[in-house]
C-alpha cells in the first residue's frame, strides 16, 4: 500500500488524534495470524498507522475561536449573551497563553515569571522590550479592564440581586423578562467583546514587531501535517 500524506494551513477547531494498535497476537501459530491478516487485506480490514503532526498555540486557537463567537453575537443567535462572554474570556486566554509563549523568547529566566499574573507578565515584557504601555489609552486600558472582569468570572462569589427602577408603560416589558445580573456583568457587551478582540490584537501585534524575528501572522494558527501507511 502507498503511503498518502497531508498538510492543512487553515485554522482548524478541534481535533481528534486516532491511533491503530496492531493486536497481540503472540500466541496464535504464525500461519493461522497470516491468513488472518491476508483475509483482512482482502476485505480492506488491513491496518493502516496514521500519524500527524502540529505546532499547537493556544493564542491562535483561541484568537480564532473569539471571531466564531462574536459572528454568532452578530447573528443574534439563541443564547448569544453566552457567547459575548466568551469571546470576552478568551480575549484574556490569548493575551495569557501569548505571553507564556513570547516570554521564554526575550527573557532567559522566564520560569522566574511563571507564577506572576498576566498583568505582571505583560510589564515585564513591554519593560524588556522597551515598549511603553499607557494605562489610560487603549490597548492597555482596554487590557486592564479585561483583565479585571477576567478575574471576575474565574473567581464568581454567590450573591442576592435586587433590581429597582422606573420605566414607561412601553418599554417597561422589555426590561421585566430580562433576568438580573450582577453589576460586574455590565461589561458583557458586543460593543466591549469587540474592543477586547481589536486590542488584544493590536497588543500581540505590537510585541511581536519588537522581537528580534517577528513572525509574519503571529496570531495564526502554523498548520498541521499528516500521514498514511500501511502498519
Amino acid at each position: 500500500m502507498r503511503r498518502r500524506s497531508w498538510s492543512a494551513v487553515t485554522t482548524p477547531t478541534y481535533f481528534r488524534t486516532l491511533t491503530v494498535g496492531v493486536a497481540n497476537l503472540s500466541r496464535k501459530p504464525l500461519n493461522l495470524r497470516m491468513e488472518k491478516a491476508e483475509k483482512a487485506k482482502h476485505e480492506g480490514r488491513a491496518k493502516i498507522k496514521v500519524r500527524k503532526e502540529r505546532d499547537y498555540r493556544p493564542h491562535a486557537e483561541f484568537y480564532h475561536a473569539i471571531g466564531v463567537h462574536l459572528a454568532h453575537v452578530k447573528e443574534q443567535q439563541t443564547g448569544f449573551f453566552y457567547s459575548t462572554l466568551s469571546a470576552i474570556v478568551l480575549s484574556a486566554f490569548t493575551v495569557e497563553s501569548y505571553l507564556n509563549y513570547v516570554g521564554p523568547l526575550v527573557e532567559p529566566g522566564w520560569d522566574d515569571f511563571d507564577k506572576s499574573s498576566p498583568l505582571a507578565k505583560l510589564r515585564h515584557v513591554a519593560s524588556v522590550q522597551k515598549l511603553t504601555l499607557d494605562n489610560s489609552r487603549r490597548p492597555m486600558q482596554t487590557i486592564i479592564q479585561l483583565f479585571k472582569f477576567r478575574n471576575r468570572m474565574a473567581h464568581p462569589r454567590s450573591e442576592s440581586i435586587l433590581e429597582e427602577f422606573e420605566s414607561t408603560e412601553e418599554d417597561y416589558r422589555k426590561y421585566l423578562y430580562t433576568e438580573p445580573r450582577p453589576k460586574w456583568f455590565a461589561f458583557a457587551t458586543e460593543s466591549n467583546a469587540r474592543r477586547c478582540f481589536e486590542d488584544v490584537e493590536q497588543l500581540i501585534e505590537m510585541i511581536n514587531a519588537s522581537l528580534a524575528k517577528p513572525e509574519i501572522s503571529p496570531l495564526s494558527s502554523k498548520g498541521w501535517s499528516g500521514s498514511a501507511g500501511p502498519a
